[in-house]
C-alpha cells in the first residue's frame, strides 16, 4: 500500500472532443474522441503518480462503463482497487468550440450507491496494510450515500492514524467540516462562501475566513484556490500566498485535482508546507496548458516551478 490512498465514490469516464461551432438541430462533426479515467480521487492519484509519488486509488465501478474505467486505469499502471456496484459508472462529456475558444462541460449525476456498497468501500480502507499516511476523499458524493459519508470516512481515517484530506462540495462538505478531524481541506472561493455564509468580496476577508476555519479546529491545514489569482494555504505554523501565473489557458478542467496531487506528492515526501504548496500551484497551473480533461504533465510542472513565487502572509489574528 502506498503512502497516498485516494477514494472516489462517484468516478467517471471523461469523454472530450472539439467542434468548429455548436449549432442546434445540426449534425456536428467532431474531432477524434479522447477518453480518460476521471473523478476527483482518481485524478489526484494519477497526478501523484506522474510526479513520482505512487498512490492507490479506491473507487466504485459498475456496468460496462465501470469496466472501461478499470481498463483505462490499468493502462496507466495505476495501483487501484475497484468496489463493485450494481449501478452503471457515469460518463461526462466536454466539448471545445474552436470558433469561440469556449469549453462546454456536461456532467451526469451517476449511479445510486447503496449503503451496503458504501460499507464495502469503507471496509477496503479499514483493512489497508500498512495504513496509508494520507486518505484523500475527492469529488462529488454518490447518489444513495448519506451526506455524512465523508465525515464517516474522516472518522475512520483518524482511528487508523491516517491523515484525512477532503476536496468536495455541498452538504457533504458542510457535514464533514462540522464533524471535524480533517487534516487538509481544499476549497475554492465558492466552497469557502458555502462554509462561512459570507460574501467574501475582498481578498483580506477570504484569507481571514480561511484562517478562521483552521483556528476553530475545522481542519489543520486549509488550501484556498482562487483560479487565475493563484492560491493560499494556511496552518497553525504559518500562511502563504502565491499569485497566479501568466499563461494561456487551454482548459481549466482538472486544475484543482492537479493542484491537490502536486501538493500531496511533496507532503508525502516530507517537504515543508511552503514547498509542497509551490508544487501544488505549479501543478494546477500546468493543468491549464492541457486540452480537454487532461491533467498536468510532469515536464510542464517542472518548467513552471521556478515561476511560482510563494510569500508569507500576515493578517490580524
Amino acid at each position: 500500500m502506498t503512502a497516498i490512498l485516494t477514494v472516489t465514490v462517484n468516478p467517471t469516464v471523461d469523454l472530450s472532443s472539439e467542434v468548429e461551432t455548436l449549432r442546434p438541430h445540426s449534425k456536428l462533426r467532431c474531432e477524434p474522441l479522447c477518453r480518460e479515467p476521471g473523478g476527483g480521487g482518481i485524478n489526484v492519484a494519477r497526478v501523484c503518480q506522474r510526479l513520482g509519488a505512487p498512490a492507490t486509488a479506491v473507487y466504485t465501478a459498475g456496468g460496462a462503463t465501470g469496466a472501461i474505467l478499470h481498463d483505462l486505469l490499468m493502462g496507466e499502471s495505476l495501483d487501484g482497487e475497484a468496489v463493485s456496484i450494481t449501478g452503471e459508472t457515469r460518463e461526462s462529456f466536454t466539448i471545445f468550440e474552436q470558433s469561440s475558444q469556449r469549453q462546454y462541460r456536461f456532467l451526469f449525476p451517476g449511479p445510486n450507491v447503496s449503503e451496503e456498497e458504501g460499507a464495502a468501500l469503507l471496509s477496503v480502507i479499514e483493512n489497508c496494510e500498512p495504513v496509508p499516511a494520507y486518505v484523500v476523499a475527492s469529488g462529488s458524493i454518490a447518489l444513495g450515500l448519506g451526506e455524512d459519508f465523508f465525515a464517516r470516512l474522516c472518522a475512520l481515517s483518524n482511528t487508523l492514524g491516517a491523515r484525512f484530506v477532503l476536496d468536495t462540495h455541498g452538504p457533504a462538505l458542510r457535514r464533514a467540516v462540522a464533524a471535524g478531524g480533517i487534516d487538509i481541506l481544499k476549497v475554492n472561493l465558492r466552497e469557502l462562501r458555502e462554509l462561512t455564509g459570507l460574501s467574501l468580496e475582498r481578498e483580506s476577508d477570504q484569507l481571514e475566513a480561511a484562517r478562521g476555519l483552521v483556528a476553530d479546529g475545522s481542519c489543520r491545514v486549509l488550501t484556498l484556490t482562487l483560479g487565475d489569482r493563484g492560491a493560499y494555504v494556511t496552518s497553525p505554523e504559518g500562511s502563504f500566498r502565491a499569485q497566479g501565473l501568466t499563461i494561456k489557458t487551454v482548459s481549466a478542467v482538472g486544475a484543482g485535482d492537479s493542484f491537490l496531487g502536486g501538493f500531496l506528492s511533496r507532503l508525502s515526501r516530507g517537504d515543508s508546507l511552503k514547498e509542497a504548496f509551490r508544487w501544488g500551484v505549479a501543478a494546477g497551473s500546468a493543468a491549464l496548458l492541457t486540452p480537454g480533461t487532461q491533467l498536468c504533465e510532469a515536464d510542464a510542472v517542472n518548467e513552471l516551478l521556478s515561476a511560482v513565487k510563494v510569500v508569507p502572509v500576515s493578517l490580524p489574528a
